[in-house]
């Protein structure tokens, strides 16, 4: 959609005050208006369909769904986009509360595979042990441990099949988190920190930092020295941490901020009345 604004006389446009993070479009119209003071005149019609047809035109792609495309090319980030309309903000209330059914089955399945892990870990280190060489006692990324597990003596290990199923939990955490920055996040955004008390914008703070901050560990050239989920650090003596603590820390971490998030959303929806969460 092409949006052309036209303006002969900048200097007399009109300057409303918006709240901060708000963006308007300014429509000029000239030489419209009816000559008859109890006629609709062409400005009002012209300006009052334009804004219906934007408005169709954000509708076929979603405004969540076009925030959420922004928020991937990291521009215009603190920006809302919608129409004011009566309970916005609860509509995208009972969408997050909907994703939640779905949330809970990526729930179990992601669970599956954590517990697939735990089951095989011995194995899993051993493997990754016969796989380093003399001089590495590391791996400080998972581009390092691909780089590893792709290697010809990884390759020829009998239990190679557990070094990729890490990696293939790995791209499901990145798959997962990617959609929760879109079905979660996003909404989350476009929620005005007005319609708030002061429980649920710390919630919402809560949950967004979460989500994010997993999709960073998860990147290709994260530092997994920093990385530590609690009941891991216990099950690795002291000496093989830097191997094994970030690398292993990742899978259970991921499956707990998932769960983390489910009790969250059920928090913040709870501050507002039931009657408005209800359909």
């Amino acid at each position: 959609m092409n949006i052309w604004l036209v303006d002969l006389n900048p200097t007399a446009r009109f300057c409303p005050r918006r709240r901060r993070n708000e963006v308007g479009i300014y429509i000029s119209v000239y030489d419209a208006k009816a000559t008859d003071t109890n006629e609709v005149g062409l400005e009002h019609y012209f300006l009052m369909h334009t804004t219906e047809l934007l408005y169709e035109e954000f509708c076929k792609v979603g405004t969540v769904n076009i925030r959420a495309r922004f928020e991937a090319k990291k521009i215009l980030n603190d920006m809302y986009i919608e129409r004011f309309e009566t309970a916005y903000d609860i509509k995208l209330v009972r969408r997050l509360k909907k994703y939640q059914d779905v949330l809970a089955r990526e729930l179990s399945k992601m669970r599956d595979l954590d517990n697939e892990m735990e089951l095989n870990r011995d194995q899993f280190m051993n493997c990754v042990r016969n796989t380093l060489s003399n001089t590495q006692n590391s791996i400080k990324t998972l581009q390092q441990y691909k780089d590893i597990a792709a290697s010809p003596k990884a390759r020829k290990m009998f239990h190679k099949d557990l070094l990729d199923l890490y990696f293939t939990i790995i791209e499901k955490w990145r798959m997962y988190y990617k959609i929760f920055e879109v079905e979660i996040v996003t909404p989350l955004l476009q929620i005005h920190t007005i319609c708030e008390n002061e429980k649920q914008t710390e919630i919402r703070r809560k949950i967004i930092a979460m989500v994010r901050e997993m999709q960073q560990m998860l990147e290709p050239n994260y530092d997994l020295q920093t990385v530590s989920h609690p009941e891991m650090a216990k099950k690795i003596i002291r000496r093989e941490v830097p191997v094994f603590l970030g690398l292993l820390s990742l899978v259970p971490m991921g499956v707990d901020r998932v769960a983390d998030i489910d009790i969250m959303i059920d928090e913040y929806s709870r501050e507002f009345r039931m009657d408005f969460i209800k359909e």
